[in-house]
């Protein structure tokens, strides 16, 4: 507790370290729902599934609030031919 004591004694200290828990936590949420996203394309991927784009815009939605519904169904597999075409 030696250390609390002599760095956080101040309120600047207490206020700064709050500052980072809190960016720390942030990131790791971020961070989490960075990963849930590329496992849920990459299982996708694999089990060569369509994309529903409408369930994926409206889960999105949740986090950007003004989300454009898309169109159609995204195929892995014509973007792959797609971007092998290039």
């Amino acid at each position: 507790m030696w250390f609390i004591e002599g760095v956080f004694h101040n309120y600047f200290g207490r206020f700064f370290f709050r500052l980072f828990l809190l960016l720390l936590c942030t990131f790791v949420h971020l961070i989490g729902i960075l990963i849930q996203t590329f496992v849920y394309f990459v299982c996708k991927s694999y089990h060569n599934g369509n994309i529903d784009q409408n369930a994926l815009s409206e889960h999105l939605d949740g986090y950007l609030r003004e989300c454009m519904p898309l169109k159609s169904p995204i195929s892995l597999e014509a973007l792959e031919t797609e971007l092998e075409d290039r």
